[in-house]
């Protein structure tokens, strides 16, 4: 509080200027106003910024003079460097344009500088007669820092640091007066933190500041701590810039469609689709939000937002964003969105995932196969088809065209048509179509699902279709698709041939190729028709056969369609037939015969052992012939010659008298060789060519006898 000095009257040489006063904005910080006796009063505790001009506010009534005087000691003497006197502003400090007054008697000083920071003297004298008063008021100057912000790891304002649960952190202020401290301001409960301080004089009226902190994360549900940084004490009210810093434990990119820690994602969408874009573990003040970056418009992209939170019990929840969106634009070929926290404790997740979504070519959609502009299709020659096209203008409709065109009296088709209105002006539509090939000739075909607006006939999307038909044969005993059917059967067995969707004048005929006579298989047919109430008919032809003859063991035959009107020859299935090679029948004729084969062979086996038997006793007969006429023949009938051993001599001696040397008179005493001599001799005589080799058989016989 300023002290108030009384003195007696007094007088002053004071020149009177004719400066105008100027009315001017005033900056006042910590007000304080204490009371004066005279009836006033001007604010204690004033802090001035250097560099800006400054106010020293007072509110002063009911006074002739009022001044402002600067100086030590006894200020009685020294003149004022600026007085209002009545509504008129006189003094050095007016003239040299450094300070200015209001008409409530407050000091402006249109700069402030350190000079400034000084017990200010007022002098006060009233109008009334009356003492000169005196009281002082002290003004001290401030700097601002360099950056206005506390400086954190090198950052100000909002500071995201990647740490660990323990680690350094440091604050700071430069070029600042007077000099302050730092504190920091955080949660107890989530960090722990040992501080250092430090000041240094910068010898130009200012100072730096210096807060180092270590710090230990204590508890962190989310991963993440805040806390502040700030100049401590009431000098925060001069410098309220604080920076706060977000201690991020992991990054937590928002999850777009389950794809976590991703800071940007593409997708390949359709032109309506669903998003998620999701958080766990966080505070429960969140929410999300997905943007729109390009295009901006509503008329464009239009999104629909939902959100689900789930509580953990810790504190924390799960937030999850479904976004459903729907492209408008024909000519919007990608769009790009934004994920990222919002609410009250957005600050504190700072990381956004941006989403940029690729739309893929809206083509009608031929039996639910998306994304596809040309489709081949292997269907039947009476099947259906659908085209779908989705969220299009309400004007737009489907239309089949046969490209090149074809007659209705080849393929004839039914179309119908539903539409479902989305309520957003777009409608989903669909075109059901049955069809039927009428043309055995045609085995494919190509149209187009076209995409047109009834009101111009302006065409869009189009996609294009393949049809690819099945052949149709006739059908032999269910095998399906196959023109040549090879069966193995019995030579007595059954045939079904079968033909669908033909027309009411159609027949089935069986017909041999080449042709059977009827006495060798005989065949026996059904024929079968089911109306479909359509124009056309099922026909079936149920036959059974018999195989005749024995020798045919395989047989070709042909199931015909056949136009009873004019006997004309349409689809044709050929069938080849094959027999067991042995007829069941015939097996059993032998086995019947058996019984008789046995016996015959039994006597013949019988009469083939007699015939042996009999060839031996002749033989051995004339053996023992040959025996008798030898003991009768040989003159010694001391020389005995088994009846066994001649048995066998004969054929040695034969073998003698093949060869020319052996066969030499000479040689007929070797190896009993006369013996074998007279055993033939015995038996009938020489041969003929035997006999050229002596002289005559009695000389033979001498020659042999003689050496007995």
């Amino acid at each position: 509080m300023g002290g108030t000095q009384r003195t007696g009257k007094q007088s002053f040489d004071l020149t009177h200027d004719s400066a105008r006063f100027s009315s001017i904005d005033i900056v006042i910080h910590m007000i304080d106003y204490s009371s004066l006796s005279i009836g006033g009063s001007c604010q204690e505790n004033i802090y001035l910024e250097v560099g800006k001009q400054g106010v020293v506010p007072c509110h002063i009534v009911d006074f002739n003079i009022f001044g402002w005087i600067n100086g030590h000691g006894d200020v009685t003497k020294t003149p004022p460097f600026i007085y209002m006197e009545g509504s008129q502003i006189h003094g050095q400090g007016y003239k040299s344009g450094d300070y200015d007054m209001h008409p409530n008697g407050s000091l402006i000083i249109n700069e402030v500088n350190l000079t400034n920071e000084v017990n200010y003297t007022v002098l006060f004298i009233p109008h009334h007669a009356g003492e000169h008063e005196y009281f002082r008021v002290p003004v001290k100057v401030y700097v601002s820092p360099d950056l206005g912000y506390p400086l954190v790891n090198g950052r100000t304002n909002q500071v995201i640091v990647h740490g660990n649960t323990k680690g350094f952190i440091n604050c700071s202020l430069t070029s600042i007066r007077p000099r302050v401290h730092l504190e920091w301001v955080a949660s107890p409960d989530e960090i722990s933190l040992n501080n250092s301080h430090r000041v240094t004089d910068n010898n130009d009226g200012t100072y730096n500041t210096y807060l180092t902190s270590s710090y230990k994360v204590v508890n962190s549900p989310t991963g993440r701590v805040s806390l502040i940084c700030r100049v401590a004490g009431y000098m925060a009210d001069l410098f309220p810039s604080v920076t706060t810093v977000y201690l991020l434990l992991e990054l937590r990119f928002p999850a777009v469609n389950g794809m976590a820690n991703q800071q940007h994602v593409v997708l390949h969408v359709n032109r309506e689709g669903e998003l998620t874009c999701s958080m766990d573990k966080v505070s429960r003040d969140i929410s999300l939000e997905l943007v729109k970056i390009f295009p901006d418009s509503s008329d464009e992209v239009l999104l629909d937002n939902k959100h689900h939170i789930t509580a953990n019990g810790d504190d924390t929840v799960n937030v999850t964003l479904t976004s459903r969106f729907w492209v408008l634009s024909a000519s919007i070929q990608h769009f790009t969105l934004q994920c990222s926290v919002s609410g009250q404790a957005a600050s504190i997740y700072p990381e956004v995932t941006t989403v940029e979504l690729l739309v893929s070519e809206n083509f009608p959609v031929i039996n639910g196969l998306v994304n596809q502009q040309h489709v081949v299709l292997n269907v039947n020659r009476e099947d259906k088809l659908t085209c779908t096209m989705k969220r299009v203008s309400q004007s737009m409709v489907l239309e089949w065209v046969f490209t090149p065109p074809v007659s209705p009296n080849k393929i004839s088709i039914e179309n119908e048509l539903s539409k479902t209105d989305n309520r957003d002006g777009t409608s989903n539509i669909t075109l059901s179509s049955s069809f039927r090939v009428l043309k055995k000739s045609i085995q494919h075909v190509t149209l187009e699902c076209r995409v047109v607006d009834e009101n111009d006939g302006s065409q869009h999307d189009v996609t294009t279709v393949e049809l690819l038909f099945d052949k149709n044969f006739p059908v032999v005993n269910g095998l399906v698709h196959q023109q040549h059917v090879v069966l193995n059967v019995n030579r007595e067995d059954k045939l079904t041939c079968t033909m669908n969707r033909v027309s009411q004048t159609m027949v089935l005929k069986w017909v041999f190729t080449p042709p059977v006579s009827p006495d060798k298989i005989s065949i026996e047919n059904e024929l079968s028709k089911t109306d479909n109430r359509d124009g056309t008919s099922n026909i079936t032809v149920s036959s059974n056969f018999h195989v005749l003859k024995k020798s045919i063991q395989y047989v070709t035959l042909e199931c015909r369609v056949v136009d009873e009107n004019d006997g004309s020859q349409h689809d044709v299935t050929t069938v080849e037939l094959l027999f067991d090679k042995i007829a069941d029948q015939e097996c059993e004729s032998l086995l019947n015969w058996q019984p008789t084969l046995t016996i015959v062979l039994l006597v013949f086996l019988v009469v083939n052992v007699i015939i042996f038997w009999l060839i031996i006793v002749f033989w051995r007969k004339r053996h023992k012939d040959f025996a008798r006429k030898y003991h009768r023949t040989v003159a010694n009938p001391g020389q005995q010659i088994v009846r066994t051993r001649l048995l066998f001599i004969a054929g040695e001696f034969k073998g003698n008298l093949r060869s020319p040397e052996r066969s030499k008179p000479e040689n007929f005493a070797n190896n009993n060789s006369c013996e074998k001599l007279l055993v033939i001799i015995a038996h009938g005589g020489l041969k003929a060519g035997t006999e050229a080799k002596f002289v005559s058989l009695q000389s033979a016989e001498e020659f042999c006898f003689s050496s007995i």
